[in-house]
């Protein structure tokens, strides 16, 4: 049956109308999807960008951590440092976690001749540190380290403790410096809590303990010839003056080593005693703020997992104070010496009591 020539036009306009429609369909769909890729861009561009400096930085801990594991290496804080500050009634100690050492120690009941508060311990010279094995052939002095720090703890006699600790991260070594502080006392505790084998070559610790006597009175050569270096050995105390630079060595073990000025004392103790050492101290120009530096290496035994207790003593040269301690500090406070050294049991055991009688029992 064949189609007439209307039907055939009308199937044409048909098709033509058809491919009309596909056409702008087709077009309008690639225009709806430039638009919506455009729509995209402009919201991805009002988007913050990714930092990937963080992405890195976390790649690189990731690293870091595993070379840690791999080298025996020290896990450690990896913030940058932290001051903690802990305090009794007459001294406040300022710890730095970079290396758990002092890094300021005020005496509160104490003023310069300018007025400002005694600081026996400030200045980058002034450091406690000693050398450790990380494993693999590698060490570290402490001085190095960022210990990551403990609260502080009251312990029941009222005393306060603080631990700074770091250690490897298999757990097998850990090293932990635990300062105790005493209510009223210038004697602050410190005990290196050390866990694991090979931590120290010949188990032995080698301590490098500098302090800096700073200037606290006015006239500063007067004061520097009244500072000396203390120290007890086994047949007893002895000390050199301090105000020309010199060197003291010590062959034979001894109990405390100290840095004295006219009116103040920094001291370094072991309660095992230490091995051997020695002390070189410079003194400073008139124009410095300081007295007198001193640099003391000492050694001393250290178990594999042991305890070593030391005691930093921060304070002024108070007999009375001093004598309390039952370790021969007092011989610190000078007397009397040479061919006047009788003169020094006089003043110790009559002036010295009239003196505190008086203080005590008669208001001026």
């Amino acid at each position: 049956m064949g189609m007439d020539k209307n039907t055939m036009i009308g199937f044409a306009l048909i098709g033509a109308l058809l491919i009309g429609m596909l056409y702008i369909n087709n077009r309008g769909k690639s225009e709806f999807e430039a638009q919506k890729k455009h729509i995209a861009d402009s919201i991805a561009a009002l988007k913050p960008k990714v930092d990937t400096t963080l992405a890195k930085i976390d790649a690189l801990k990731a690293d870091s951590q595993k070379i840690v594991k791999q080298t025996g290496g020290l896990l450690q804080d990896t913030t940058a440092p932290k001051m903690i500050s802990v305090e009794n009634d007459v001294m406040k100690v300022t710890f730095s976690t970079r290396g758990a050492q002092p890094a300021m120690v005020e005496l509160k009941k104490f003023k310069k001749y300018d007025s400002s508060i005694v600081k026996l311990q400030s200045g980058d010279f002034n450091k406690f540190t000693y050398r450790i094995n990380r494993g693999n052939n590698l060490t570290a002095e402490t001085e190095n380290i960022n210990f990551i720090a403990q609260p502080v703890v009251t312990n029941a006699d009222k005393s306060q403790t603080i631990s700074f600790k770091t250690g490897d991260s298999t757990g097998e070594k850990e090293v932990v410096h635990q300062y105790t502080l005493k209510p009223n006392d210038y004697m602050m505790d410190l005990n290196i809590i050390t866990k694991g084998a090979d931590l120290f070559t010949q188990n032995s610790m080698n301590i490098l303990w500098q302090t800096e006597a700073p200037q606290i009175e006015k006239d500063h050569k007067y004061e520097l010839t009244q500072s000396q270096v203390g120290y007890v050995q086994e047949d007893g105390f002895d000390f050199e003056h301090a105000a020309k630079d010199d060197t003291k060595t010590f062959d034979k073990s001894f109990n405390w080593i100290a840095a004295k000025q006219q009116f103040f004392i920094a001291a370094l103790s072991s309660k095992s005693k230490f091995e051997s050492g020695s002390i070189a101290w410079k003194v400073a120009g008139d124009s410095a703020k300081f007295l007198f530096r001193s640099t003391s290496n000492v050694k001393l035994p250290v178990a594999t997992n042991g305890n070593t207790a030391l005691q930093f003593y921060y304070g002024p040269s108070d007999y009375n104070i001093l004598k309390k301690y039952d370790n021969k500090m007092e011989n610190l406070v000078p007397y009397g010496s040479g061919v006047f050294s009788f003169v020094k049991y006089i003043n110790r055991y009559f002036l010295l009591p009239v003196f505190d009688f008086l203080q005590r029992n008669i208001l001026i």
